[in-house]
């Protein structure tokens, strides 16, 4: 009578060690599903935060083609413009004047 009751025995063990085992395999494979989608969603946080920080480009590059085009409005300068545009910045300014900390043509 023992040995009927546990005749099953073997086979229930051997039945319980391919579970665990079965079992053991799916955790792994989700474990590392996990990790992945978690490194993706990481990745595209980061790329809208990137792109959130690019919104105003079109904005930024409208104003530098204002400022380049009142640059071509007002024409290239030659070095007597210059010289006189710069004397104009500094009312009450000489030709011969330098700015300060700037060394005229006779103090080198």
């Amino acid at each position: 009578m023992l040995l009927i009751g546990l005749a099953p025995v073997p086979v229930v063990a051997y039945l319980s060690k391919l579970l665990l085992d079965f079992r053991t395999r799916r955790e792994e494979t989700s474990r590392r599903v996990a990790e992945a989608s978690t490194t993706i969603t990481s990745d595209v946080i980061s790329n809208i935060k990137t792109v959130r920080g690019f919104a105003m480009e079109t904005g930024e590059i409208e104003k530098y083609r204002r400022s380049t085009a009142m640059q071509v409005r007002s024409g290239p300068l030659s070095s007597g413009q210059n010289q006189a545009r710069s004397d104009q910045a500094r009312p009450g300014a000489r030709s011969d004047q330098a700015w300060p900390g700037q060394l005229s043509s006779g103090q080198v």
